[in-house]
């Protein structure tokens, strides 16, 4: 979670802050409610610690948030040409 702050901080295009700062509220959201359960602090539901707990679902949309995190990342220098 610490890269995805990183990169958030990086990038300057508005669209790719807010996909970023998305997939990072849903890692963050995931891993408290995962830790909250575990220690007995909040209420036991369905949610799966991202990339460590086993669930096909699960796995491929946190997988599909990051791979979509580190493309907002590549792409951050490139300029946009506009339109005349």
């Amino acid at each position: 979670m610490n890269r995805i702050f990183r990169i958030f901080q990086t990038v300057k295009d508005p669209f790719g802050k807010m996909l970023v700062s998305g997939s990072f509220a849903i890692f963050t959201a995931q891993v408290t409610v995962s830790i909250g359960m575990s220690l007995g602090l909040l209420p036991i539901i369905s949610v799966s610690l991202p990339f460590m707990s086993y669930g096909a679902l699960s796995a491929m949309i946190n997988a599909f948030l990051f791979g979509l995190v580190l493309s907002v990342y590549h792409k951050k220098n490139i300029i946009r040409m506009k339109k005349i």
